[in-house]
């Protein structure tokens, strides 16, 4: 699998455990490279879209969550 993987995905970019170079597991943060960083700031947590390029939080429409 690592190598047809390593044809599309830089081995800098690839986790080990699929025959890249990355140091990264299942349970981690998503590992943002320069760009994503500079783009996001920081990762968002949970549920977030993408409006005009910046990262927002979905609204919820009144009446979905319970108390």
């Amino acid at each position: 699998m690592g190598s047809k993987l390593q044809e599309i995905i830089d081995a800098k970019d690839l986790p080990k455990i699929y025959g890249g170079e990355l140091d990264w597991k299942y349970e981690d943060a998503p590992s943002l490279d320069e760009d994503a960083q500079k783009a996001l700031g920081e990762m968002p947590k949970g549920p977030t879209i993408f409006v005009d390029g910046a990262p927002t939080k979905p609204s919820v429409p009144e009446g979905t969550l319970k108390n």
